[in-house]
């Protein structure tokens, strides 16, 4: 497709107005022409800066992770709160967007937010982490966040229960474990993250490979 002379939008604004978009009409209703009349522009415009469709949906992937908040400046001894608090923030990021959330398994994050891996793992070997633990932390929590966050923005984007509905006859077992449950979705999340981070800092714990 023949390009135009000058860009008449920015990389930014495209990307911006892409997620925007998908929060809309979502992934499989989303083109180049239907962000293009959004723009105001006509879809060559885009091509400016993006080579096709894929690349400008990796780009708003991308910028939902980026959109977490930094956490608050901690101490050393709270290391561990503060990427607790950073996984809270790129869950909540996530779910502004359920619609667009299916986009981190197409372009997942660890392929799109390299210097976020790099920035987290300056901070373990500032804090003492073993190099061998590492790579776990870091995968183990991306592992978490990506499953608490997709099976939420799932069941929020088609207006599902936060838990499918049952028979408490048939699942009794299931029944007393719900009622019991003393968390709410986030909670849950932040509970297995501090839950993890426990396990792979507990010294007696043994997760090497042998």
């Amino acid at each position: 497709m023949a390009r135009p002379r000058s860009p008449l939008i920015s990389r930014d604004t495209a990307v911006r107005a892409g997620l925007e978009v998908l929060d809309e009409v979502g992934l499989e209703a989303f083109s180049l022409p239907l962000l293009a009349k959004k723009l105001d522009v006509k879809a060559p415009s885009l091509y400016h800066h993006f080579r096709d469709k894929s690349e400008l949906l990796a780009e708003v992937a991308r910028q939902i992770m980026l959109d977490a908040e930094e956490p608050k400046r901690l101490s050393n001894d709270d290391w561990q709160e503060a990427i607790v608090s950073l996984s809270i923030s790129a869950r909540r990021s996530i779910l502004r967007h359920p619609h667009a959330a299916p986009l981190l398994l197409l372009y997942p994050p660890r392929h799109q937010v390299l210097s976020a891996y790099e920035r987290a793992l300056r901070r373990f070997e500032k804090r003492g982490v073993a190099p061998e633990l590492r790579m776990l932390i870091s995968l183990g929590l991306d592992n978490i966040l990506m499953g608490s966050a997709l099976t939420a923005a799932y069941a929020k984007s088609r207006g599902l229960p936060e838990f499918p509905v049952y028979d408490p006859a048939q699942f009794p077992s299931l029944a007393i474990a719900v009622r019991a449950n003393p968390f709410d979705e986030e909670q849950m999340f932040v509970a297995t993250v501090r839950a993890f981070l426990a396990g792979v800092m507990n010294p007696d714990a043994n997760l090497l490979p042998e």
